[in-house]
């Protein structure tokens, strides 16, 4: 039987309990995206509470990719130097941080830009193919920064209808080219994406990837396709995945739903199990968790192996002591 603070091996990544905190992109985490002395704090509570490893707020990879201001940006000089420091902090107390990597597509906010997707939309523009080569090389030398600060592995977010997932959602994606239509076409960016930045960081080095089992919209991306991309994601040596959903273009497809009761807890929980089973990799499971039964319900249930929690550690970064 699993339980939530027995140790755990995932990857080549071994965790003192099975508790991840979600990435979680917080007001104040940067200025101008140089990480600011907040996020230090922040990262040493949680550090602290007990949580088994950190995924960080949102990282853009490059300025194109920031949401705003308060969004670090590994593009700038600073980043090495200030991600080594946040690594120490939460190294010391036998914890590990993994770095989220983004470009937030047709979500991106910028005063030199116009924000661009797979395609013309929402007041946003095409991607160029010259544009698209220099996002992939800006994620690999995100890695790259990000091995040399230190950090326990990367993760790509590749969820919540960002770039790569407007990539791989239908609602988003209408491309007529090798980029489009099947989701062999849909899902290329984001495998391309994964080689460049393994190619660049080595094969020992952890990389994860966050991704959807569904955008809760018709048309998106559903549980087969997901299914799929999870797999061709483990064929590739991808170290772990985190199964969310929900791409944020209406209240039905938003990825944080609320939660009045245990029954609404975990509500990806059954996609991230489905996905479980069909993959050998280790599958977190994050949506709305907040009590200790549940969260051990659904990891006894099958084959995952972590929970992935954000808001009750926003709240409470020691909210870990509450469940023992």
């Amino acid at each position: 039987m699993k339980t939530l603070f027995e140790t755990v091996t995932l990857g080549n990544l071994k965790l003192k309990n099975r508790f991840v905190r979600s990435g979680t992109l917080l007001i104040g985490d940067a200025d101008n995206g140089i990480i600011s002395s907040r996020l230090h704090h922040t990262h040493q509570a949680l550090a602290e509470g007990g949580v088994g490893l950190i995924i960080t707020g949102m990282i853009s990879v490059m300025e194109q990719g920031s949401a705003n201001f308060s969004m670090v940006r590994a593009d700038l000089p600073e980043f090495i130097f200030e991600l080594s420091k946040t690594t120490d902090i939460v190294h010391r107390y036998g914890c590990k941080i993994i770095a989220q990597l983004c470009h937030c597509g047709l979500k991106s906010h910028s005063i030199h830009q116009i924000p661009y997707g797979p395609n013309a939309i929402h007041d946003g523009r095409g991607i160029l193919r010259e544009e698209m080569r220099l996002v992939r090389k800006s994620f690999a030398n995100a890695a790259r920064k990000c091995k040399a600060a230190g950090v326990d592995g990367v993760q790509i977010h590749s969820a919540h209808g960002y770039l790569i997932s407007e990539f791989l959602s239908p609602y988003f994606n209408y491309r007529k080219d090798e980029y489009g239509g099947s989701l062999q076409n849909r899902s290329r960016f984001l495998l391309e994406i994964y080689e460049e930045m393994r190619n660049c960081v080595g094969d020992d080095f952890p990389i994860w990837v966050k991704i959807n089992s569904t955008d809760l919209t018709t048309p998106g991306l559903t549980l087969e396709e997901s299914i799929w991309i999870c797999q061709e994601l483990e064929h590739r040596k991808v170290d772990a995945v985190e199964i969310s959903g929900g791409i944020s273009v209406s209240p039905e497809s938003q990825a944080a739903l609320p939660v009045h009761s245990v029954f609404e807890e975990g509500y990806f929980s059954d996609n991230a199990l489905q996905i479980a089973n069909c993959v050998r990799i280790p599958v977190i499971s994050v949506g709305g968790y907040r009590t200790r039964s549940v969260m051990e319900r659904v990891l006894n249930a099958g084959n995952v192996e972590a929970i992935s929690i954000c808001r009750p550690l926003i709240r409470n970064p020691s909210f870990l002591k509450t469940l023992l």
